[in-house]
């Protein structure tokens, strides 16, 4: 294959990566100003995303090697938004049924 025919393949290679980047990115921002159910749809486009990124070989494209550590960092910041929205969405948690246990004592106690 001459380089011009090469060419589109590099093109939509790097596009299906720079797509990725940004979804990834987008996904750490919306984690972390607590936006998790955007970030969940988010996920799903990225998945699609990947999907189609595995099955058109963009993985043994030149370009994801030079990106690829660029994404590993995107993918560690993800799983800590991910990690501190767990921890932050258990401590609401926790603070309701700390609620409930006391409007129960309050109700016992009036009844």
């Amino acid at each position: 294959m001459s380089p011009a025919e090469d060419r589109p393949k590099r093109d939509s290679a790097q596009q299906l990566l720079d797509n990725l980047q940004d979804l990834l990115q987008r996904q750490v921002d919306l984690l972390l100003h607590g936006d998790v159910a955007a970030a969940e749809r988010l996920a799903k486009e990225t998945d699609t995303l990947v999907l189609r990124m595995t099955s058109t070989s963009v993985t043994e494209a030149p370009a994801f090697h030079e990106m690829r550590p660029r994404l590993e960092r995107l993918y560690e910041r993800l799983r800590l938004a991910l990690a501190t929205a767990r921890r932050d969405a258990r401590g609401q948690i926790e603070l309701a049924r700390k609620g409930r246990r006391a409007i129960r004592t309050y109700h016992r106690n009036l009844t």
